[in-house]
């Protein structure tokens, strides 16, 4: 795991790997195992985030449906799937107790200002 400081009181890790519940054990004895791209603490808040490299319309039930699994096996309960740009159409799931929520992080243009823009619609 690697972990990086960002601002007072957050931390940054990425490409972490979360075993499931123990049901999940193969024949063979292994654990199946999550591997989460970014986990965001700010404090008593955690969110997990998933990127993606595709641009569709809306996040696909596949993407909505994994990040829930990652924020089941974390104990969160507002997760951030992460695209190259805007959707344009919904950016806000609920799924349970979960929130799911698609940001942008624009790769097409300056990406200081993608990022500063993303940081505000995260916090």
């Amino acid at each position: 795991m690697s972990q990086r400081r960002w601002s007072a009181g957050s931390t940054l890790d990425g490409r972490d790997s979360f075993a499931l519940l123990d049901a999940f054990v193969d024949a063979a004895g292994s654990e199946t195992k999550f591997v989460i791209d970014l986990v965001i603490r700010h404090g008593d808040q955690v969110w997990v985030l998933d990127t993606k490299y595709k641009a569709p319309e809306q996040a696909a039930t596949d993407d909505i449906a994994q990040i829930v699994a990652y924020a089941e096996s974390m104990g969160t309960d507002e997760e951030i799937l992460v695209y190259p740009r805007g959707l344009s159409r919904a950016n806000l799931y609920k799924v349970g107790a979960t929130t799911v929520r698609a940001l942008a992080f624009d790769l097409d243009g300056d990406l200081q200002a993608a990022g500063d823009k993303f940081l505000a619609e995260l916090l």
